[in-house]
């Protein structure tokens, strides 16, 4: 299972965040790698700013992609080398009840570390 289909099947995504995984994952390049800006992609999409934002933040916390500050102060965005890294993300004791991903405390660096 390729990691276009693990996103498919993800009931904690949305819909506009697969159809934005998908056009990702259309503009990666053969190293995993996707330069393109946030408002290329809101244009293409026609979608606002925030809403893009929302979604892409949601994917890299689930681990489906990962967002880097380039040397020119522009986002890129990477597939995980590994797929078996995407993993469901450890709530903490009062979000149990939310279940909201914004509200867990997980460590963005942590996270992006280990990639490239």
């Amino acid at each position: 299972m390729n990691i276009l289909q693990l996103v498919m099947i993800d009931k904690r995504l949305t819909t506009s965040s697969k159809v934005i995984f998908a056009y990702l994952y259309s503009c990666f390049d053969e190293r995993g790698v996707c330069s393109k800006s946030r408002d290329e992609f809101s244009i293409e999409l026609n979608i606002g700013k925030d809403t893009f934002d929302k979604n892409v933040r949601k994917l890299a916390y689930y681990g489906y992609i990962y967002i880097y500050r380039s040397f020119f102060c522009k986002n890129v965005y990477a597939l995980p080398n590994n797929i078996e890294k995407i993993f469901e993300p450890k709530l903490e004791k009062d979000d149990k009840k939310t279940k909201d991903w914004r509200r867990s405390k997980l460590n963005w660096r942590e996270l992006m570390r280990d990639t490239i």
